[in-house]
Protein backbone atom coordinates (compact mmCIF):
# COMPACT_ATOMS: atom_id res chain seq x y z
CA UNK A 1 0.00 0.00 0.00
CA UNK A 2 1.44 3.28 -0.93
CA UNK A 3 1.33 6.99 0.83
CA UNK A 4 -1.98 9.00 0.72
CA UNK A 5 -1.90 11.62 -1.84
CA UNK A 6 -4.27 14.66 -2.98
CA UNK A 7 -4.71 14.81 -6.72
CA UNK A 8 -7.02 17.13 -8.28
CA UNK A 9 -9.61 14.45 -10.19
CA UNK A 10 -12.28 15.28 -13.11
CA UNK A 11 -15.67 14.53 -12.08
CA UNK A 12 -17.29 12.06 -14.14
CA UNK A 13 -15.39 8.59 -14.08
CA UNK A 14 -14.15 6.94 -16.94
CA UNK A 15 -13.46 3.37 -16.93
CA UNK A 16 -9.46 2.85 -18.25
CA UNK A 17 -11.55 0.38 -20.90
CA UNK A 18 -13.90 2.75 -22.32
CA UNK A 19 -12.88 3.62 -26.36
CA UNK A 20 -13.06 8.05 -26.13
CA UNK A 21 -13.46 9.76 -22.87
CA UNK A 22 -16.30 11.67 -24.47
CA UNK A 23 -18.52 9.25 -24.84
CA UNK A 24 -21.50 8.03 -23.16
CA UNK A 25 -22.66 10.02 -20.32
CA UNK A 26 -20.73 11.01 -17.65
CA UNK A 27 -20.28 8.46 -14.76
CA UNK A 28 -20.40 11.20 -11.94
CA UNK A 29 -22.68 9.04 -8.83
CA UNK A 30 -22.57 4.69 -8.36
CA UNK A 31 -25.27 2.95 -6.03
CA UNK A 32 -23.41 1.37 -2.84
CA UNK A 33 -25.72 -1.17 -3.16
CA UNK A 34 -24.87 -2.37 -6.72
CA UNK A 35 -21.01 -0.91 -7.17
CA UNK A 36 -19.67 -4.68 -7.60
CA UNK A 37 -21.88 -5.68 -10.07
CA UNK A 38 -21.55 -3.04 -12.67
CA UNK A 39 -18.74 -3.53 -14.69
CA UNK A 40 -17.51 0.33 -15.04
CA UNK A 41 -17.38 0.55 -10.87
CA UNK A 42 -16.26 -3.20 -10.26
CA UNK A 43 -12.14 -2.69 -10.83
CA UNK A 44 -12.42 0.70 -9.50
CA UNK A 45 -14.11 -0.47 -6.15
CA UNK A 46 -11.78 -3.37 -5.65
CA UNK A 47 -8.21 -1.65 -6.13
CA UNK A 48 -8.95 2.66 -6.58
CA UNK A 49 -11.20 3.95 -3.56
CA UNK A 50 -10.78 7.53 -2.46
CA UNK A 51 -12.11 9.96 0.00
CA UNK A 52 -14.00 12.97 -1.50
CA UNK A 53 -13.55 16.05 0.75
CA UNK A 54 -16.21 18.60 0.80
CA UNK A 55 -17.75 21.14 2.97
CA UNK A 56 -21.37 20.11 2.34
CA UNK A 57 -23.56 18.65 -0.70
CA UNK A 58 -26.66 19.62 -2.89
CA UNK A 59 -29.82 17.81 -2.86
CA UNK A 60 -32.67 18.92 -4.72
CA UNK A 61 -36.35 18.62 -4.32
CA UNK A 62 -38.80 18.62 -7.13
CA UNK A 63 -41.45 20.72 -6.62
CA UNK A 64 -43.81 20.88 -9.72
CA UNK A 65 -41.76 21.73 -12.58
CA UNK A 66 -39.33 23.15 -11.07
CA UNK A 67 -36.17 22.01 -8.39
CA UNK A 68 -35.53 23.52 -5.13
CA UNK A 69 -31.81 22.94 -4.00
CA UNK A 70 -30.81 21.89 -0.34
CA UNK A 71 -27.44 22.58 1.07
CA UNK A 72 -26.75 19.71 3.81
CA UNK A 73 -23.16 19.81 5.69
CA UNK A 74 -21.60 19.12 9.04
CA UNK A 75 -24.10 21.23 11.69
CA UNK A 76 -20.77 21.61 13.53
CA UNK A 77 -18.76 22.99 9.63
CA UNK A 78 -16.16 19.98 10.12
CA UNK A 79 -15.22 18.34 6.37
CA UNK A 80 -17.30 15.62 5.38
CA UNK A 81 -15.29 12.58 4.01
CA UNK A 82 -17.60 10.96 0.59
CA UNK A 83 -16.56 7.87 -0.76
CA UNK A 84 -15.34 7.91 -4.07
CA UNK A 85 -13.67 5.92 -6.58
CA UNK A 86 -11.60 6.97 -9.02
CA UNK A 87 -9.94 6.03 -12.85
CA UNK A 88 -7.25 6.51 -14.83
CA UNK A 89 -7.87 6.67 -18.96
CA UNK A 90 -5.00 6.35 -20.84
CA UNK A 91 -4.27 9.58 -22.86
CA UNK A 92 -3.58 8.51 -26.60
CA UNK A 93 -0.66 11.40 -26.79
CA UNK A 94 1.02 10.13 -23.07
CA UNK A 95 0.00 10.70 -20.12
CA UNK A 96 -3.29 9.70 -17.85
CA UNK A 97 -6.61 11.60 -17.49
CA UNK A 98 -7.86 10.71 -13.71
CA UNK A 99 -11.70 10.88 -13.31
CA UNK A 100 -13.72 10.09 -10.14
CA UNK A 101 -17.16 9.67 -8.93
CA UNK A 102 -18.79 9.81 -5.91
CA UNK A 103 -21.03 6.84 -4.30
CA UNK A 104 -24.49 7.19 -3.28
CA UNK A 105 -26.66 5.44 -0.66
CA UNK A 106 -30.87 5.56 0.59
CA UNK A 107 -31.40 9.04 1.79
CA UNK A 108 -30.81 9.39 5.48
CA UNK A 109 -32.04 11.38 8.29
CA UNK A 110 -32.94 15.20 7.29
CA UNK A 111 -31.68 14.24 3.59
CA UNK A 112 -34.67 11.60 3.32
CA UNK A 113 -37.85 13.92 2.55
CA UNK A 114 -35.64 15.95 -0.03
CA UNK A 115 -34.25 13.33 -2.10
CA UNK A 116 -34.23 9.62 -2.04
CA UNK A 117 -30.27 9.54 -2.60
CA UNK A 118 -27.42 10.78 -0.97
CA UNK A 119 -23.83 10.49 -1.02
CA UNK A 120 -22.11 7.97 1.16
CA UNK A 121 -20.14 10.01 3.60
CA UNK A 122 -17.40 8.32 5.46
CA UNK A 123 -16.72 8.17 9.59
CA UNK A 124 -13.32 9.32 10.45
CA UNK A 125 -13.23 5.65 11.95
CA UNK A 126 -13.33 3.89 8.30
CA UNK A 127 -10.83 6.25 6.63
CA UNK A 128 -8.03 3.86 6.82
CA UNK A 129 -5.99 2.23 4.34
CA UNK A 130 -8.70 -0.70 4.18
CA UNK A 131 -10.79 1.80 2.57
CA UNK A 132 -8.68 3.93 0.62
CA UNK A 133 -6.73 1.82 -1.12
CA UNK A 134 -9.32 -0.79 -2.23
CA UNK A 135 -9.25 -4.68 -0.77
CA UNK A 136 -10.32 -5.19 2.53
CA UNK A 137 -12.35 -3.12 4.01
CA UNK A 138 -16.58 -2.03 3.90
CA UNK A 139 -18.33 -3.95 1.26
CA UNK A 140 -21.04 -3.10 -1.26
CA UNK A 141 -24.60 -1.97 -0.18
CA UNK A 142 -23.17 0.34 2.99
CA UNK A 143 -22.56 -2.54 4.86
CA UNK A 144 -19.73 -1.35 7.45
CA UNK A 145 -19.84 2.26 5.93
CA UNK A 146 -21.06 5.16 7.41
CA UNK A 147 -22.17 4.23 11.03
CA UNK A 148 -25.96 5.15 11.04
CA UNK A 149 -27.51 8.47 9.76
CA UNK A 150 -25.02 11.15 9.59
CA UNK A 151 -26.27 14.05 11.88
CA UNK A 152 -26.30 16.96 8.75
CA UNK A 153 -27.47 20.71 8.93
CA UNK A 154 -30.17 20.91 6.12
CA UNK A 155 -31.23 24.48 4.51
CA UNK A 156 -33.32 25.92 1.42
CA UNK A 157 -30.59 27.40 -0.79
CA UNK A 158 -32.64 29.56 -2.36
CA UNK A 159 -33.47 29.92 -6.37
CA UNK A 160 -30.04 28.63 -8.04
CA UNK A 161 -28.79 29.41 -11.73
CA UNK A 162 -25.83 27.40 -13.55
CA UNK A 163 -22.85 29.79 -13.61
CA UNK A 164 -19.85 29.58 -15.09
CA UNK A 165 -17.80 26.22 -15.46
CA UNK A 166 -20.30 24.15 -13.97
CA UNK A 167 -20.97 25.76 -10.51
CA UNK A 168 -23.87 27.96 -9.37
CA UNK A 169 -24.00 32.02 -9.14
CA UNK A 170 -25.38 32.39 -4.74
CA UNK A 171 -28.14 34.03 -5.36
CA UNK A 172 -30.56 33.80 -2.33
CA UNK A 173 -27.63 31.54 -0.18
CA UNK A 174 -26.92 28.69 -2.93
Amino acid sequence: MGARVLHRLRWGLIPPWSPDPHRGAPLINARAETVTAKPAYRAAFQQRRCLIPADGFYEWQAQGRTKQPFYFSDPQGQVLALAGLWAAWPIPAGGWLRTTCILTTAAQGQVAPVHDRMPLILPPWSWGPGWGHGGGGPGPAGAGIGGGAPVLAGESAGQCRAGGRGGFNRAGGC
